[in-house]
């Protein structure tokens, strides 16, 4: 992660950056209109010397001539002999009329020193070349020019000033050129104590924007964005109830104004939320506390619809003790005794089973809704073939049903356990059996089978009938509450919309298979013990 920083300190850096370069950008603009002024000074100073040096060279040609290039030493000492101020840097040569340098005084710049010491002072080409010397030998007065040996911006110039040599009859018989320098054309002169100033001046006005920009920012820009990235990070944290200080009336008071405003709203919002959360719980439990009664009662609309069956079954084996128990009556001997009590056991263990299996299944579980969700730890593992097994009994011990056959084949294999409640599933088995035997009318067979596992952990049933099936028309609503396609009376619709939701609730999955041949089929799978282990 990159590393952060801070955002007064680089604002007054820049600041102190642009301080410096603002005063730097400035000494080169006041620098540019010195030097200006500087090319017409130093041009008079070409002007004025030029002609103090030709006033000179003409005494000297009262006595020697014309200049001669044959004979410079004369001319030379007239040159240097020459009043001239003190420390004003200057180069001046004496050049005839026909453009020949005779002599040379003062500081030879570097581009015009001769190749060897008896060469000529300056180059020719200098001489030639130079506009104010041809028009001051035309004009015979003073002209001014200027001279840049290799033209660029960061190359000294020089301001040049020729003067013509006259003698006394009035003729022009030479001229004097000079060469002041002016400094480098961008920046001008520079000396010690002009750097020294520049320096200083940018080391105030950087340290003084630079302490006048970090109170400035600080107090009015850093200040307040570190209070709203306070109240941000409390927000973040879920703590809507905060209030940032408005602070100045300027951007960062409107935005910290709309910022209470969204906390605000948002303290409103998870209120509002947390009420309607609450709401929903309540709903939830209302909805939660019908389901189970849907359930129950279901199961008690079919232990109404057993009921008559089971009196019937009971009625025979009640109706064979009584004539055993008349039978015994009668027999003053004991003779039938040892026959007729095995016999008369028989008969009321059968009857207790039948009552028995009747009321643990219609018996309430006492299990809440939270532990039919589905839970980690393992329920107590349930033998899906006694499961059945009970369910069967309570269908076949109906008369209406008497023409039922079963087909359980669980296969070789041993079956595994499930991790179910076993009074749920016998619920559920017992709603897909009674649902079978109703569509064939008492008569046919019902078909469980144990299918190949869909996935690991999942057991998989398939019940199936020999009725006439389901209609496809009402396939897609088979499971809704309260749907059924029997006569009125006959059912109350919730068989399978309460069994799925048992199935669901239980961690399996139940649903209709419509390419069956024949009758309806169903395919039950169910969590077994490898799934919950």
């Amino acid at each position: 992660m990159a590393r952060r920083t801070s955002l007064w300190a680089e604002v007054v850096l820049n600041l102190a950056l642009l301080t410096v370069v603002t005063i730097a950008l400035n000494a080169v603009l006041v620098g540019k209109v010195v030097q200006g002024r500087e090319v017409e000074l130093r041009a008079d100073v070409a002007s004025d010397l030029s002609r103090v040096l030709a006033l000179g060279a003409a005494d000297v040609a009262r006595r020697a001539g014309p200049p001669n290039p044959a004979a410079p030493g004369i001319w030379k000492a007239a040159l240097q002999d020459a009043e001239i101020p003190d420390g004003e840097p200057f180069f001046a040569v004496l050049a005839t009329r026909d453009l020949r340098a005779v002599a040379a005084a003062g500081d030879v710049p570097d581009s015009l020193r001769p190749d060897t010491a008896d060469g000529p002072p300056v180059p020719s080409t200098w001489l030639v070349d130079g506009t104010d010397l041809r028009a001051s030998l035309t004009g015979e007065r003073t002209e001014r020019g200027r001279w840049q040996p290799n033209p660029s911006l960061f190359r000294p110039a020089w301001s040049t000033a020729t003067s013509p040599v006259i003698d006394d009859s009035g003729h022009v018989i030479g001229a004097i050129r000079v060469a002041v320098p002016v400094g480098a054309p961008l920046f001008g002169p520079w000396n010690r104590q002009t750097v020294s100033v520049l320096a200083l001046s940018a080391l105030l006005g950087a340290t003084v924007v630079g302490a006048f920009g970090f109170v400035l920012f600080r107090r009015r820009i850093l200040g307040p964005l570190e209070t709203l990235a306070a109240g941000t990070a409390q927000v973040a944290r879920g703590e809507f109830d905060v209030h940032v200080d408005e602070g100045a009336h300027d951007e960062f008071g409107a935005l910290a104004d709309r910022f209470n405003a969204m906390a605000e709203g948002l303290q409103r919002y998870k209120k509002a939320n947390e009420d309607q959360l609450a709401e929903l719980r309540a709903i939830n439990a209302d909805l939660t506390q019908a389901r189970e009664d849907l359930i129950f009662a279901e199961k008690m609309a079919t232990v109404g619809r057993l009921a008559a069956g089971v009196a019937h079954e009971v009625g025979n084996p009640l109706a064979s003790v009584l004539g055993f128990v008349e039978l015994l009556q009668n027999d003053e001997d004991g003779e039938l005794a040892a026959d007729l009590l095995p016999r008369i056991r028989a008969e009321l263990d059968r009857i207790h089973r039948i009552i028995r299996d009747l009321l643990n299944y219609s018996r309430p579980t006492g299990m809440t809704h939270d532990q039919l969700e589905p839970i980690d730890v393992p329920l107590v593992a349930v033998q899906v073939a006694d499961v059945i097994s009970v369910a069967q009994q309570l269908v076949i011990a109906q008369p209406r049903f008497a023409n039922v056959a079963f087909d359980i084949e669980l296969g070789g294999d041993p079956v595994p356990e499930l991790t179910v409640p076993a009074d749920r599933l016998q619920q559920v088995l017992l709603n897909l059996f009674v649902n079978a035997a109703e569509a064939m009318e008492g008569k046919g067979a019902i078909v469980v089978r144990r299918l190949p596992d869909e996935e690991p952990g999942l057991l998989t049933l398939s019940v199936a009938d020999e009725g006439p099936g389901i209609d496809p028309r009402a396939g897609s609503n088979i499971y809704e509450p309260f749907f059924t396609t029997k006569e009125v009376g006959a059912g109350t619709g919730l068989g399978l919309a309460v069994s799925l939701r048992l199935v669901e609730r239980m961690g399996g999955r139940l649903r209709h298979v419509r390419e069956h041949p024949g009758g309806a089929c169903f395919h039950l799978s169910l969590p077994n013990v490898e799934a919950g282990a």
